[in-house]
Order: C-alpha cells, then sequence, then structure tokens
C-alpha cells in the first residue's frame, strides 16, 4: 500500500520513509499507483483532486514561443521608414 501526500505531490511508503510521511497522506492502492506511474511515464501529471485523491491530467498546453520583431518590423511600428532611419543615419 501506498500513501499520496497532495501538499507534496508523492508517494511514501511506511517501510522506506517510516514516520517521515506527511500527515495528509492517504492510502492509494498499488494498483492505482502502477497506473498513475504508467500514465506519468507516458507524459501525463499525477494531480491531486478535490478529495486529496491522485488522479492523472494532461500537462497544460504551452503557447508557442514569440518570434521577436524584426528591424524593419519595428520601424514599422514606429512609422520610420528603412530609408528614412538609413537617411537620418547618414547626417
Amino acid at each position: 500500500m501506498y500513501k499520496y501526500s497532495p501538499s507534496t505531490r508523492g508517494f511514501y511508503r511506511q517501510e522506506i520513509h517510516g514516520d517521515n510521511i506527511p500527515a495528509d497522506a492517504i492510502d492509494v492502492a498499488d494498483g492505482t499507483h502502477a497506473a498513475l506511474m504508467e500514465g506519468q511515464a507516458q507524459g501525463q501529471q499525477i494531480m491531486p483532486g478535490p478529495d486529496s485523491n491522485p488522479y492523472l491530467a494532461d500537462p497544460p498546453q504551452s503557447s508557442p514561443p514569440v518570434q521577436p520583431l524584426t528591424v524593419r518590423e519595428k520601424l514599422n511600428a514606429l512609422g520610420v521608414s528603412l530609408d528614412e532611419l538609413k537617411q537620418a543615419l547618414a547626417e
């Protein structure tokens, strides 16, 4: 039998952790633990539910990285053309 602590999001076993198991840890059957570990190995996250029982959730979708603006795009946003900038720098 495993114990799951929602506060640490970790699993514990009495024979390994002894008295160092968080007070909020709840019992989790071996089969449930195995299914959770398999889901985590497949890329899911183990999360504590509202009842403290762990469940599998898909990881949050990350946004695509924002591409920095090019110099031309920055100039366009300022209403300045590249030719105007070149002319100003030449003066």
